[in-house]
C-alpha cells in the first residue's frame, strides 16, 4: 500500500474518532438526567452537567474534587447504598437526601452499577441521578392534608357517614357511632 494512502486512511480514522467522542461527550453532557462515575471511596471521576447542578456545585471541577460521601444528609444512607452496590452490583432508585455546598437539601433517585477488575475487586461505581424533591414534596403535602382531613373526621363534633355510589355506607366516624 502507498504511503500516501496509509496517512488517508489514517486521517480518515482520526477524524471519525474525534467525531464519535464528540457525539459521546454531546450525549453525555447533553441529557437531563445526572450522570457519574464514583470510586469505592466517593470520590467524582466523572460527571455530566445535570450531575453538577443537581449536586449543588459551580463547576464540574468544584465536584470532581469533593467527596460524596459527605454530601449525604444520612451517612447511614450512603452505608446502605455501598452495601448493596457491593452485595447485588446493582441499585435501582435509591432514593437519599443530598446536601449541597449552600446548605440546600435535595433529594435524589439513583440508579448505579459496580464495575469490577478481572479479579472482581471494585474499580468504580457508576450511575444515573434524577432529582425528585418537587416529588417528596408532593408526597409530604399529600400526607398532611390525608392526616388533617382524617383528625377532622374523626374528631369531628358531628356526625359524618360517607358512602359510596351505590348508598352502601362505606366509613363513619365516632360520632356517627354514637348516634
Amino acid at each position: 500500500m502507498p504511503e500516501g494512502r496509509d496517512i488517508t486512511e489514517s486521517k480518515r480514522a482520526e477524524k471519525r474518532l474525534r467525531e464519535s467522542e464528540e457525539r459521546y461527550r454531546t450525549l453525555f453532557d447533553g441529557v437531563p438526567v445526572g450522570l457519574y462515575r464514583t470510586t469505592p471511596t466517593g470520590q467524582v471521576v466523572d460527571a455530566n452537567l445535570a450531575a453538577v447542578q443537581m449536586s449543588g456545585f459551580s463547576t464540574k471541577e468544584a465536584l470532581l474534587t469533593s467527596n460524596t460521601a459527605s454530601l449525604y444528609v444520612n451517612p447511614e444512607g450512603r452505608a446502605q447504598w455501598k452495601a448493596l452496590m457491593e452485595r447485588e452490583g446493582v441499585v435501582r432508585d435509591f432514593e437519599y437526601q443530598l446536601r449541597q455546598p449552600g446548605g440546600q437539601i435535595v433529594w435524589i433517585s439513583d440508579t448505579a452499577r459496580t464495575v469490577r477488575d478481572e479479579l472482581g475487586q471494585v474499580l468504580y461505581y457508576e450511575g444515573s441521578l434524577e432529582d425528585i424533591t418537587k416529588r417528596k414534596r408532593l408526597e409530604a403535602e399529600s400526607r398532611r392534608q390525608k392526616d388533617y382531613f382524617e383528625a377532622l373526621f374523626v374528631n369531628s363534633p358531628v356526625a359524618v357517614v360517607t358512602a359510596d355510589l351505590d348508598g352502601k355506607i362505606v366509613s363513619w366516624n365516632p360520632m356517627a357511632e354514637k348516634l
